[in-house]
């Protein structure tokens, strides 16, 4: 999905994220979100606007232990055909999400993180397109 006149893109990223590890952010950045800004939540604003969910909270889709493997691997496969890695730094249970806000209507739409799941691109672009045309800053 790329950004367009009708909406600015921004991550952001847990405080508790590690810091030191800038080099992990600015790849993130580069890599995999086309150098749009990306902002450290100091007081975990955003995930609580999200509900504060863990990993641990997501209820599984099976407890068949052939299920789960079957759903990992097929995750990994997913990651490794995206050329998705990660660096295994941070914490790891706090699940994220994607709202989609506007300057006079607040959030229009949320979207929260299902560990193993893709994101649902057609349902967030065709919010975006609903929207009217705004001014793009950078």
């Amino acid at each position: 999905m790329g950004v367009n006149s009708k909406a600015n893109l921004y991550a952001i990223i847990k405080n508790g994220a590690d810091v030191a590890d800038s080099a992990g952010v600015n790849e993130f950045q580069s890599k995999y979100f086309n150098n749009n800004p990306v902002y450290m939540d100091l007081k975990d604003d955003f995930y609580k606007a999200l509900g504060s969910k863990t990993l641990l909270s997501q209820p599984l889709r099976s407890w068949n232990p052939f299920t789960l493997y079957s759903d990992f691997k097929a995750l990994g496969k997913r990651l490794s055909e995206k050329k998705t890695e990660g660096n295994l730094i941070g914490e790891g249970l706090v699940k994220g999400g994607l709202l989609v806000v506007t300057v006079d209507g607040g959030v229009i739409y949320q979207h929260d993180e299902e560990t193993g799941s893709a994101m649902p691109y057609q349902e967030i672009e065709d919010i975006i397109a609903a929207l009217p045309e705004v001014g793009v800053t950078k």
